[in-house]
């Protein structure tokens, strides 16, 4: 019996001089001097690669120890079983068991803290790695910020020009009509040649539409009235002058409806039409203020799709009148305009397509190409004997944006805004 306890006693001291090697070695991979020489903050600190590694370090001191002191929990019941076995034998084992006690003691608090010093490391590390997360995130909040605020002030300073135009522009329409007023006692009676062609007449009613004063559809009444009027040197001036008043109304009508029919009024009364409406200053203004008031998108597909196309209409516009788009402030404006997915959608193809720039272009670009997975996705995911029919509220217009066709259920009020040419 006293040498199967012998045996077995043997057998499991050797094994727990393995294990205590074993666990004496991981613990000399970190000293706890080492931990506190340890700067956290110092820059090129890598807090990630520092939990990683100690949370590994920490389950192998735990794992080890274990593993030793399962061992000396066997060797106490041999050691126990030996004494009342055979006393003499189990006297010669005393002094190599005792001493196995006291390394037992002293791996304990070793480990205990190793264990505790990695612990808190790896609380302090996660704790700097939110706050690094966080700094990051507010510095990029802040550069947004500061952008939007440089466009803002852009902004101001561009409505504070077109305010002062305007005033030139009042000014200026005063000094015509004084002007006028001084050569209306004067003036000859109308000629009967300003209605010798009722048929001529009838054809430019036809082909052309009336402006009432908002400004911008000037340039687009105005491009068409110059085509087929005001270049066209086969009709007489009182001809083309009483045609511009017939295609005036509102507000425009009113600037001009006290002239009288005559050549020289009818330069006088296109020079004070341009005064007032013409101004390519102020009319690239109204499109920029009409961007401002856009109201932001949500993720609403027929949403979606009416804010891109009236966000595409006044750019395009404004390309027209020969004003840069490309620029941050109209970046900024553009975000603003959809819902956090679409920007993150942006991201995410620049990421892909390696445009660390976010071009404006690239930007227009990017949301168009959203915009259309979105319809697609809720195309086919609509499609039944039905789909067909469409509501008496809404109507379906094909246009095409930088070249690539475009399919929208829009309103009829953004149809409005698309034939502005």
């Amino acid at each position: 019996m006293a040498d199967e306890i012998v045996d077995t006693l043997d057998r499991l001291l050797r094994t727990i001089t393995k294990k205590k090697a074993a666990l004496r070695l991981t613990l000399q991979e970190k000293t706890v001097q080492d931990l506190e020489k340890l700067d956290l903050f110092a820059p090129g600190t890598n807090c990630t690669s520092l939990v990683s590694t100690f949370t590994i370090l920490v389950t192998s001191i735990k794992d080890k120890y274990a593993a030793f002191n399962t061992t000396l929990g066997k060797i106490t019941v041999a050691y126990r079983d030996l004494k009342a076995a055979d006393p003499d034998i189990h006297k010669q084992y005393k002094p190599q068991i005792d001493q196995l006690f006291d390394d037992a003691d002293d791996l304990e608090i070793e480990s205990d803290s190793l264990v505790s010093k990695l612990t808190a490391i790896c609380e302090v590390c996660s704790s700097v790695i939110s706050m690094n997360s966080k700094v990051a995130k507010s510095k990029e909040l802040l550069a947004l910020e500061c952008e939007e605020k440089k466009a803002i002030i852009e902004f101001n300073k561009k409505a504070a020009h077109t305010q002062q135009v305007e005033a030139d522009a009042r000014q200026r329409e005063v000094e015509l009509k004084e002007q006028e007023s001084q050569r209306a006692a004067s003036a000859p009676a109308p000629s009967p040649a300003a209605n010798s062609n009722p048929g001529q007449l009838k054809l430019f009613k036809t082909e052309l539409d009336k402006f009432s004063g908002n400004i911008k559809e000037w340039q687009s009444f105005w491009d068409k009235f110059e085509v087929n009027i005001h270049s066209n040197d086969s009709v007489p001036v009182i001809t083309k002058f009483t045609v511009l008043k017939d295609h005036l109304s509102g507000e425009a009508l009113k600037l001009i409806d006290n002239f009288a029919i005559t050549n020289e009024n009818y330069v006088e009364a296109f020079n004070m039409l341009q005064a007032r409406y013409g101004n390519k200053q102020v009319i690239a203004q109204l499109h920029y203020k009409s961007i401002q008031d856009l109201p932001p998108a949500t993720m609403d597909p027929t949403s979606l799709d009416i804010t891109h196309t009236s966000l595409e209409c006044e750019l395009r516009s404004l390309e027209r009148l020969g004003e840069d788009v490309n620029v941050n402030n109209i970046r900024m404006q553009i975000f603003g305009k959809f819902p956090h997915e679409v920007f993150e959608y942006v991201r995410d193809r620049a990421d892909l397509e390696k445009d660390s720039i976010l071009s404006t272009v690239f930007v227009r670009k990017a949301i168009t190409k959203y915009i259309e997975r979105k319809r697609e996705s809720l195309h086919f995911a609509a499609v039944t004997p039905s789909s067909s029919i469409v509501s008496q509220t809404s109507t379906l217009v094909s246009i095409s944006i930088s070249g690539v066709p475009v399919i929208n259920l829009i309103s009829k009020t953004v149809l409005k805004c698309i034939k502005v040419p």
